[in-house]
């Protein structure tokens, strides 16, 4: 019986190893085909490097971006120092009431009242009231019908009325001078070293300059205001420039609410000085004995307003005084009498 044998693993080898004997080389790729291959591998191979690097450019750029942004947020910058606020108290107010933040007070009790203002604070004249406030180291006056809002630092709202500032009033010599900056709806005042008052009546802004120099700074005026000058600007464009005297009646309600002085040991010269710098009059002596008598001490002048004080010293003085075209002439009444 004949018996039929599977073929095994070593007849598989030996079949493959006969084929592989009759097999030819495989014909190998000239030198030109070699170089063409390769450089077409490089240039892929060289995009691809590109492209990576400018996905990795691009993906820097949006984290820097990022980073960026994420700092912005985490960091606010500081707001920039601001001037320290003025300290600003009512000193003085006649009349009537005074309205201090909508609310009604008597003339007489507003200073006790009112005490230290500050910004957002609301200061309002009735008729026939007026009012004097220490403004730092100015005093800033208020006519009657006004009404301010206080802004902060040295700034002011002036919605209606008239205001007068005078930033180195008597009494202060050497000492820094006031700064205002005067808010109203036709532009900013600003000045240097001043008396000035501003005046907002209807459509009409008024400006005077006694001393130092004003400027008014908005969208449709911005003019320069010396000393002697005024202005007027109304709301429809007419602007007129005039000269004002120091004494011009204009003035006048600025020295009846001047802060009342303690002349305690203060001479008669020094009553004469306030006097001039609250009025606008220039003081001259007649002679050297009526500056002697001046030196003296002043008597008799308490919690007078300044006109009402130059009236009093000749009676409590040996001095005649005359008022002419804003000269105070002061004499003596005898060569031989003793202060």
């Amino acid at each position: 019986m004949n018996e039929t044998r599977e073929p095994g693993p070593e007849a598989d080898d030996a079949l493959l190893e006969a084929i592989l004997r009759r097999a030819e080389p495989r014909p190998q790729p000239s030198e030109a085909a070699r170089e063409r291959a390769f450089e077409a591998l490089h240039a892929t191979w060289s995009r691809r490097v590109a492209h990576r690097r400018r996905r990795r450019a691009v993906t820097g750029v949006a984290a820097a971006a990022l980073v960026a942004s994420a700092a912005a947020l985490l960091w606010i910058e500081p707001p920039p120092p601001t001037a320290a606020p003025v300290v600003v108290t009512l000193v003085r107010s006649s009349g009537g009431a005074l309205e201090v933040n909508g609310v009604s007070v008597p003339a007489s009790a507003a200073p006790e009242a009112a005490g230290t203002l500050v910004a957002g604070d609301r200061l309002a004249t009735a008729p026939g009231t007026r009012a004097a406030l220490a403004w730092g180291n100015g005093s800033l006056r208020l006519d009657e019908a006004t009404r301010i809002e206080l802004r902060g630092g040295n700034t002011l709202q002036l919605s209606a009325g008239a205001l007068y500032f005078d930033s180195t009033p008597w009494g202060h010599v050497g000492a820094e001078a006031g700064r205002l900056v005067v808010e109203t709806r036709f532009g900013r005042i600003v000045h240097a070293g001043t008396q000035f008052q501003a005046a907002l009546r209807g459509d009409q802004l008024r400006v005077s300059v006694r001393e130092g120099e004003v400027r008014i700074e908005g969208d449709r005026l911005d003019v320069g205001i010396a000393a002697g000058e005024a202005i007027w600007y109304a709301a429809d464009g007419r602007f007129e420039r005039r000269m004002v005297a120091a004494y011009d009646a204009g003035w006048a309600w600025t020295a009846e609410i001047a802060p009342l002085e303690d002349f305690t040991g203060r001479t008669t010269a020094d009553v004469l000085d306030w006097v001039a710098r609250e009025t606008g009059f220039a003081v001259r002596y007649g002679s050297d004995r009526a500056r002697q008598l001046a030196d003296s001490e002043a008597r008799g002048i308490e919690a007078l307003e300044p006109l009402p004080a130059l009236r009093t010293l000749p009676v409590m003085t040996s001095l005649t005084l005359t008022v002419d075209d804003g000269i105070i002439r002061v004499d003596s009444t005898s060569p031989g009498v003793e202060p």
